[in-house]
């Protein structure tokens, strides 16, 4: 269980699982992995449900992240031995089949994954490798000159927050001030840490690693917060979890936003 996307109002989670969906599991009796919805009602978690509608595939269908006022998502999966960044829309209850992103983004000759809109809704920020780069995958961004006509530009990459390593999802807050991102990079505790970087005068700060007890040794990463930035949910794969990657869910206490695992 991981990729949590939570809605502005921490009522409700997104997340991707392998858990058994009535599709056929492979010859290692495992499950594709399908997007799946839960409701907070009187501090607690309904149990999950598949997302309604074609989202869901056979395929292994990731979840990256929601768009601010719930009615877009973006997802990645892999067709034809590459991985594409897709969007799908929500049409009264029902999630749309989900249509691959243009060119400027999910591109032919690269692998992109792990997006997320901007704050605005004029960019989309992903994470793209290629066999130029030695890196991995990296953070880059695609922006809209007009939302009408949604014609992307060239995708950029963003120098400040990409390491030697791979970069991995990556969230934007709902002021636009903040990046946070999965790195292998810079000074992590091990496997994957969540950095954040912060924009000052429209540029993106060198990430800082956010510190125990949110990093582990273990694989540490996404991101995604409510509106007023209190409550977070990330996917690790530390001891103490029900079995591979679990989902847990960070409080921030106080003026100094210390974080505690809850």
């Amino acid at each position: 269980d991981y990729a949590p996307s939570v809605s502005t109002d921490g009522g409700e989670i997104v997340y991707t699982s392998d858990r058994p969906n009535g599709h056929t599991p492979n010859e290692a009796g495992s499950y594709d992995k399908d997007i799946y919805s839960s409701s907070l009602s009187d501090r607690k978690w309904s149990a999950p449900k598949q997302l309604k509608g074609g989202v869901n595939t056979t395929s292994d269908d990731v979840s990256n992240n929601i768009s601010f006022d719930g009615t877009k998502m973006l997802l990645h999966r892999q067709e034809e031995g590459q991985f594409d960044i897709f969007e799908s829309k929500l049409v009264g209850l029902d999630w749309t089949p989900a249509t691959i992103m243009p060119f400027q983004i999910s591109s032919k000759n690269a692998n992109e994954v792990y997006a997320a809109y901007s704050e605005d809704g004029w960019s989309i920020y992903f994470g793209r490798d290629n066999a130029t780069r030695s890196n991995g995958f990296e953070i880059m961004y695609s922006s809209m000159q007009s939302k009408i006509r949604k014609d992307f530009m060239a995708a950029q990459m963003i120098s400040t927050v990409n390491s030697k390593f791979d970069e991995g999802p990556v969230f934007i807050t709902l002021n636009g001030d903040k990046m946070y991102l999965a790195s292998q990079g810079g000074d992590t505790y091990g496997g994957y840490d969540i950095f954040v970087s912060e924009r000052t005068q429209g540029t993106w700060g060198k990430p800082v690693n956010m510190g125990y007890p949110i990093n582990t040794p273990y694989d540490d990463f996404f991101f995604s917060s409510t509106a007023n930035g209190k409550y977070a949910y990330i996917a690790s794969n530390r001891e103490g979890g029900k079995g591979g990657y679990d989902i847990y869910k960070v409080t921030f206490w106080g003026p100094e936003k210390k974080p505690v695992m809850a």
